[in-house]
């Protein structure tokens, strides 16, 4: 992917970019962890006792925002 406005931009090779829909992603369900843990967030963020068991930083860290 690039911008048009600025062509030398570019993702680092550690970055990766996923485009899922939704309603198929549990479905599909043999995603990496991490990404598991973002769709997990993404479907249940009100729910507390399912936010609570994730222990993934980057989510947990999303929680604590979203609660601020």
């Amino acid at each position: 992917m690039r911008d048009p406005e600025v062509p030398e931009l570019e993702l680092h090779p550690l970055q990766q970019l996923y485009v899922l829909e939704m309603p198929k992603a549990e479905k599909l369900g043999n995603f990496p962890p991490s990404l598991t843990y973002w769709l997990e967030f993404i479907e249940h963020y009100n729910d507390s006792a399912r936010m609570n068991s994730i222990d993934y930083q980057p989510v947990q860290k999303a929680m604590n925002k979203l609660r601020n």
